[in-house]
């Protein structure tokens, strides 16, 4: 997904025992689920799990090295997480753009903050009826 590091996805969810209003994965709701923890300036982009994505070309960029077999495997798990009766929605959650981050002027910090970082989250997620999220997250590395 435009990383400068091989990297790989890992287990994520994030539990709720109550019914949820929201219907959708929004900017809103994941800086909510990360009770803040998020570097302030960093955007958040959710998108849906489909071809015609900022994510999708960043998967695409990835291609010219991988095997043949490197959509199908994109695919399957877009597939899979569409397919979840209990999932009410599905994102691609991207946490920082390395290109935004870079404008951002120094004098605009937060208190402490003496760079923004390189080392950007990205989730596969589904949200549950209950208000759960789960699938995968990974990150990518962009210097």
């Amino acid at each position: 997904m435009g990383s400068n590091s091989g990297d790989y996805f890992q287990n994520f969810y994030i539990v709720q025992s109550q019914a949820t209003s929201t219907r959708y994965i929004t900017s809103e709701l994941i800086l909510d689920y990360f009770a803040n923890t998020i570097f302030p300036l960093a955007t958040i982009t959710t998108e849906p799990l489909s071809t015609n994505t900022t994510w999708w070309q960043e998967v695409k960029q990835d291609a010219e090295e991988s095997s043949p077999d490197y959509f199908h495997t994109w695919h399957k798990m877009m597939q899979w997480f569409t397919s979840q009766k209990y999932f009410i929605d599905c994102a691609c959650v991207r946490i920082g753009d390395s290109t935004l981050l870079e404008q951002i002027n120094s004098d605009n910090y937060p208190k402490g903050t003496i760079i923004t970082g390189c080392v950007l989250p990205r989730l596969i997620i589904g949200l549950t009826k209950s208000g759960s999220l789960c699938g995968l997250f990974g990150f990518v590395v962009q210097s």
